[in-house]
């Protein structure tokens, strides 16, 4: 038995002739359509028939009437359900009575109980063997306390010959806005209380029930088997029925006292929104859409966004045809067009074609099982993002090896469009997707929750993974920001470079025809040399970062022999060289301060011999006590400056060789900020946090070259 969770103690402005005014006019409407409606009048008497023999509504007697607070409307709507017509009966608390107050608005929703579909649909997906059931009138087995059920009024009469009369609703009731939280809290508790006694049937009720709908299985038969008889008797002990029990196995189902769907197996069935052949063990999209003629239908935003809100895809698997509706949304909310303004001829054409080729779709056929088994030999969650000028994607795989066999299985997808303000550069959206996907994937681990599984994020972006690379205080607040992000939310990730032409989440960034879709092996089944091979990926050292090969995302910038052949990389190495010792009188020129190859090796050591120190016991800040000396203000390796942001974005739009941006980005950014401006002079004390990578080769550097140091835990 549950309370109404009111907001106040005693609801106040509740108006009870007002609220019975407005359930009357209802009722003689409802009774309207009863005359025109044959099938529609015998589907809702038998509705109300049932209610009342089930012992869920009450008529009120005479010396009752005085204590109702409140007068529910109900209406019906009618849903053609293959060829059969189903009715569900809503009892309105939304309605406003006379005063324009609610029962719902007195009311507490309570918290969203309800798992994320997603997570659930992909734990279902783990078991060979599943099963799949529903708790029959989830919401009328919750009994309502007596006080409360006054507020659950009703006017209702079998024929219209009669006199209206007023029932109570003693259950939890369809239309209110707690509703959903006191069935699935009284679940939890149920869960909770007997979890001694059925442990697995709790587990269940727990994570893998979406509001009546239960999904679960089991790597055995046995598993499967028992987890089954513990859902029943523990929903018996709450009260609750079982009904409409659905396998991918008849051996889950011939045991079963209640109605199941055994002889049917070769027919799909419904299951969170997707469609589920149980004999097959596949998922389809059954998109039946008449096709549309432009001459015949006006065109206009209502109709296409009532159109578009049709595609369910929890999981994203079509995100590649879902996207070009996205970026044709963004199009219309561009050309700011009204809602019933129909649109221009070109736009109107485009969305038909796109439209009508979507019955496509329904010959896609998506395994079910993930091919998961616990006792692999590996298993790996591979990631891959990529980025357009209209939109950014991401797209996950789960590879699992096992018995000298691999499956790759695609797990979920997501999609978004670019941002028109402001205007990102590509390199910028390749982050965001990026982002898209480090939060992906931890969704899905999270979900999965498979032990000791590998995860491998794929970019074809050398600019991202050159900044991943290295620290986010080292880049603007855009890209520092999101580095933090994919550090922080995936710090154990593998980060390669895949080409553009292998790179599965192209076509969800770029879009593609439904009929295209339906074939595109590198979609559905990932990239070929994710199935080639018999072996777990492993991570190369001193790899090629534009190579399909391996880069830790918390690993630094290598430094070589091979730098020194780079113009700007002597510029910075001779800045360096200028602060390691005091200012000469006779400043040399630009072109004779830094010429020798004695002064060149000095300060390269000085830059790796300080990185050495910074990265590990901390950073190290290197102080130079010239007071009677002006000095040039070149140095700024973490800018802070907002105004680097648009000399930073011309580099990165000209990109195209991590090796070289990996040697040249810092000392581009001093040259571009700082050379031009060698007049401007800076205070007599300068910081400078060099910041590349560790190399113990240059160990032997005398400490004196440092005046001072001082420690830090972390770099800001």
């Amino acid at each position: 038995m549950v309370r109404l969770p009111f907001k106040t103690e005693n609801p106040s402005g509740l108006e009870v002739p007002g609220s019975f005014e407005f359930a009357r006019r209802m009722l003689l409407s409802l009774e309207n359509k009863f005359e025109s409606n044959f099938d529609f009048r015998r589907l809702y008497i038998d509705f109300m028939v049932d209610y009342v023999k089930s012992g869920h509504m009450r008529e009120v007697k005479l010396n009752e009437v005085e204590k109702v607070k409140y007068f529910l409307p109900h209406h019906g709507v009618l849903k053609n359900v293959g060829n059969n017509l189903k009715l569900r009966t809503v009892f309105n608390g939304s309605a406003r009575a006379l005063n324009g107050l609610s029962l719902n608005d007195t009311l507490n929703s309570g918290a969203n109980l309800l798992p994320d579909l997603s997570s659930l649909i992909l734990r279902w997906l783990k078991y060979p063997l599943v099963f799949v059931t529903d708790v029959k009138q989830m919401f009328r087995q919750i009994r309502v306390h007596s006080e409360d059920q006054f507020y659950q009024a009703i006017l209702w009469r079998f024929d219209p010959s009669e006199e209206i009369k007023i029932w109570l609703l003693e259950t939890v009731t369809y239309g209110l806005i707690c509703s959903p939280y006191l069935a699935i809290r009284v679940t939890r508790k149920l869960a909770e209380d007997e979890y001694h006694n059925f442990p697995l049937g709790a587990e269940i009720l727990n994570r893998e029930v979406y509001m009546d709908d239960a999904t679960s299985g089991g790597y055995t038969l046995e598993e499967a088997l028992r987890k089954q008889i513990e859902l029943i008797n523990i929903c018996k002990v709450g009260g609750f029925e079982l009904h409409k029990w659905v396998a991918n196995d008849v051996r889950l189902l011939k045991d079963l006292s209640v109605p199941h769907a055994e002889d049917d197996t070769g027919l799909s069935f419904s299951v969170l929104g997707l469609k589920w052949n149980a004999g097959a063990d596949y998922f389809h999209f059954d998109i039946q859409t008449p096709p549309i003629i432009y001459d015949e239908i006006f065109i206009t935003k209502r109709f296409v966004l009532s159109k578009i809100a049709k595609l369910f895809d929890p999981l994203g698997w079509i995100a590649p045809v879902i996207i070009n509706f996205k970026i044709f949304i963004q199009k219309l909310w561009l050309n700011k067009f009204d809602w019933d303004e129909e649109l221009p001829s070109d736009l109107a054409k485009q969305f038909i074609e796109c439209f009508n080729d979507l019955g496509c779709i329904s010959e896609v056929k998506i395994d079910r099982w993930l091919g998961y088994k616990p006792g692999a030999l590996s298993y790996e969650i591979h990631g891959f993002a990529d980025a357009s000028k209209v939109a950014y994607g991401a797209v996950v795989y789960l590879r699992v090896i096992y018995d000298n066999q691999v499956n790759v299985h695609l797990l979920q997808a997501k999609t978004k469009v670019a941002p028109l303000k402001p205007l990102l550069t590509i390199p910028r959206l390749e982050l965001s997707a990026a982002v898209l996907l480090v939060k992906l994937v931890r969704k899905v681990c999270d979900a999965i929750a498979i032990e000791n599984c590998t995860v491998n994020l794929w970019s074809d972006s050398t600019d991202v993974l050159f900044w991943l690379r290295d620290h986010p205080s080292r880049w603007p607040t855009f890209i520092a920001n999101r580095c933090s992000i994919v550090h922080t939310v995936m710090p154990s990730a593998v980060w390669r470079h895949v080409s553009s032409s292998v790179n599965p989440a192209d076509c969800a960034s770029r879009g593609l025809k439904a009929s295209d879709l339906c074939d595109f092996e590198l979609w559905w089944k990932g990239p070929k040399f994710l199935r080639e091979s018999f072996e777990p990926f492993q991570i190369p050292i001193n790899s090629d970062p534009t190579s399909d090969s391996a880069i830790e995302v918390n690993c630094l910038v290598h430094s070589g022999e091979q730098e020194g052949k780079h113009g700007v990389w002597n510029l910075v190495v001779g800045y360096s060289e200028i602060f390691i010792e005091p200012w000469p009188q006779n400043r040399p020129s630009s072109t004779q301060w830094y010429n020798t190859s004695e002064q060149k090796s000095t300060s390269r050591k000085l830059i790796v011999r300080t990185t050495n120190h910074q990265h590990s016991g901390g950073e190290i800040i290197v102080r130079y006590g010239v007071s009677r000396t002006k000095l040039p203000a070149i140095i700024a390796v973490s800018p802070e400056a907002e105004e680097k942001e648009e000399r930073r974005n011309l580099y990165e739009a000209n990109s195209h060789d991590i090796d070289e941006s990996i040697n040249q980005y810092d000392a581009n950014d001093s040259y571009y900020d700082d050379y031009s401006n060698m007049s401007n002079y800076a205070s007599d004390q300068y910081e400078v946090t060099p910041q590349f990578c560790n190399d113990n080769q240059y160990s032997d550097l005398p400490d004196e070259n440092f005046q001072s140091l001082s420690t830090h835990q972390d770099q800001t």
